[in-house]
């Protein structure tokens, strides 16, 4: 598993150009809500950056949560930002969501193992990586949650660099009122 893992993050470092990763950023920073697209365990790897980003104050929305994922894409603007983390990127729902948001120039972005799908050129930015699972023989999508997992928490750490200051001093307010403050562990009387 550890040389897996490491294989698997220098093939996706050596695959993703780093301007991209950048304009996601950017994207993202600029977007009023955030929609999170992803079933399975690309689903595990979204919740996961959901998680971290609450803790630069950024709160991201499972679109797919209830398999409601066409009402909640009826209710984005321009203002907002669709994130899809998909590993064959093969959804008919999401090819009819993503060219439903390419027409009503409703930012995107795809992350995916898949960098021929069609619904890259749907998305306004779009990073296909290929990893050495087969469908036909995989015993687990172990190479594609860690590339995804990868570049999500890449993603994470170029939004925090941007305001590192700002954000290190939130965790820090924020970490000493779950310690010691009100929401601390150690002041719930029973």
């Amino acid at each position: 598993m550890a040389d897996l893992t490491i294989e698997t993050i220098k093939l996706t470092q050596f695959q993703v150009n780093g301007a991209v990763l950048e304009e996601v950023a950017d994207m993202l920073t600029k977007a009023n809500r955030i929609f999170l697209f992803a079933k399975g365990d690309s689903q595990i790897r979204a919740r996961s950056f959901q998680n971290k980003m609450i803790k630069i104050n950024k709160f991201l929305i499972v679109a797919d949560e209830y398999a409601d994922e066409s009402w909640t894409a009826a209710n984005l603007n321009n203002t907002d930002c669709a994130l899809f983390v998909t590993y064959g990127a093969k959804s008919t729902q999401h090819f009819k969501i993503l060219t439903y948001f390419k027409e009503k120039r409703i930012p995107s972005i795809i992350l995916t193992g898949n960098p021929h799908s069609e619904l890259n050129d749907l998305a306004t930015l779009s990073i296909g990586i290929s990893q050495n699972e087969y469908d036909f023989f995989k015993i687990g999508t172990f190479s594609s949650q860690i590339a995804f997992q990868y570049l999500l928490d890449t993603i994470f750490s170029i939004l925090y660099a941007k305001e590192f200051k700002k954000n290190l001093v939130n965790l820090k307010r924020k970490h000493e009122l779950l310690e010691q403050g009100i929401l601390s562990e150690q002041n719930v009387s029973d």
